[in-house]
């Protein structure tokens, strides 16, 4: 987690040692007159923005908790804008304070990047591809479409809606769309973030939305927010699944830290139940349920690219109880099993980026394991969810 000045040759001249200590990774940076900004992210899941004084050759301060897409173009005289737990906040450069925080949170999802100014009105997007100004004067604000024409997106996730169509969450530029197989007839919503997760409970439609791990009811409108685990330092919600009376999701944390979460939400009460380190480092990517009890399947990656352990394992966790029933690694070497499902005979099956497993639900044991190529486990780096299985 270093800085490096470069000279026009692409020779390396200086090295800038990070004003934070652990590990990690500069993430952007910028310069904004006498001041280089670098934002990190670091092995615990935060971000800091280090302000390094490029005239007396040293750290000038540090911003905890700096979350916008880029650093610099919110500069305004001495005043810096950025976005700190998806507020807009105003830094003086020259104090070394954040001077105040604004109430604006509505750019549009996902996360804003700050472009720059037209006069006083700060202009920016957001990684849905939404468009906002700020009036940094009359504090009005405003969200726009985009004009331009979209391109095709990786599908991230899909699921069936409760209406019997299929949905598909977009990658990195997010949006969500809706395929019917009986008339043929799709509908596409831009606005809506990475969804990592799509599950039907009770009939409605649920998205686990990255960043922040967002959990969001959607009506085929507008989304709405029920609950975000980015203060647990969660980002990603991929494993989804109906619990009875509970909506369940199984996360990958943020990027630098460990241990993922299983979340259990109950939608019509909001009562909320997180369990964080079940395996302890592992992330949450599968997820089944039976008869009370929420079967996972781990990842042996976090937010970073060195594995906690040499095998990911799937569990049982019993809700009413409070309590692990049994945990098991079912393919020795392999890092992440991917999605887990019951068949008809009440078995569990498992698919991985290499093998195909059978576990007995009621006690862990693994009945049978079949190989169906090889993977590079010792060179993987991250694996968050290579395989999906639907019974």
């Amino acid at each position: 987690m270093k800085v490096a000045v470069l000279r026009p040759d692409g020779r390396v001249k200086k090295v800038i040692a990070p004003p934070i200590q652990g590990a990690g990774f500069a993430y952007d940076l910028d310069v904004v007159g006498r001041y280089l900004l670098v934002r990190f992210v670091t092995s615990m899941g935060t971000n800091p923005m280090g302000v390094y004084d490029l005239a007396r050759g040293r750290w000038k301060d540090v911003v905890d908790e700096v979350d916008s897409l880029s650093v610099g173009n919110g500069r305004h005289g001495h005043d810096l804008y950025l976005f700190q737990n998806d507020e807009l906040s105003r830094y003086d450069l020259w104090s070394g304070r954040i001077e105040k925080k604004l109430g604006f949170t509505d750019f549009g999802g996902g996360a804003a990047r700050p472009l720059g100014w037209v006069d006083h009105t700060l202009v920016g997007t957001s990684s849905t591809g939404r468009i906002w100004h700020f009036d940094r004067k009359s504090g009005r604000d405003a969200l726009l479409d985009g004009t331009l024409t979209g391109q095709h997106t990786p599908i991230r996730s899909m699921g069936i809606g409760p209406d019997g169509r299929v949905y598909a969450g977009g990658y990195l530029a997010g949006g969500l769309a809706a395929y019917d197989p009986k008339t043929g007839e799709s509908q596409f919503w831009p606005n809506v973030g990475q969804s990592e997760g799509i599950v039907t409970h009770k009939g409605k439609l649920y998205l686990g939305v990255y960043p922040g791990a967002r959990i969001y009811e959607f009506d085929g409108a507008q989304p709405k927010l029920l609950l975000g685990l980015g203060d647990q330092e969660q980002d990603r919600p991929f494993a989804m699944v109906s619990a009875g009376n509970w909506l369940a999701f199984g996360t990958v944390p943020k990027s630098g830290a460990v241990g993922g979460a299983i979340g259990l939400l109950n939608p019509e009460t909001g009562q909320k139940i997180i369990k964080r380190d079940i395996v302890p480092g592992h992330s949450i990517i599968g997820l089944a349920y039976r008869d009370g009890v929420l079967y996972g399947a781990t990842s042996a990656f976090g937010g970073i690219s060195t594995p906690r352990g040499d095998a990911a394992y799937v569990f049982a966790y019993d809700i009413a109880t409070d309590t692990v029933k049994w945990k098991t690694a079912p393919v020795p070497g392999d890092l992440a099993l991917g999605s887990i499902t019951f068949d008809d005979a009440g078995k569990l099956w498992g698919l991985t980026p290499d093998a195909l497993f059978e576990l007995d639900p009621t006690t862990g044991q693994t009945l049978r394991v079949a190989k169906h190529q090889t993977y590079p486990w010792p060179t993987a780096t991250q694996v968050w969810l290579d395989t999906n299985i639907e019974q």
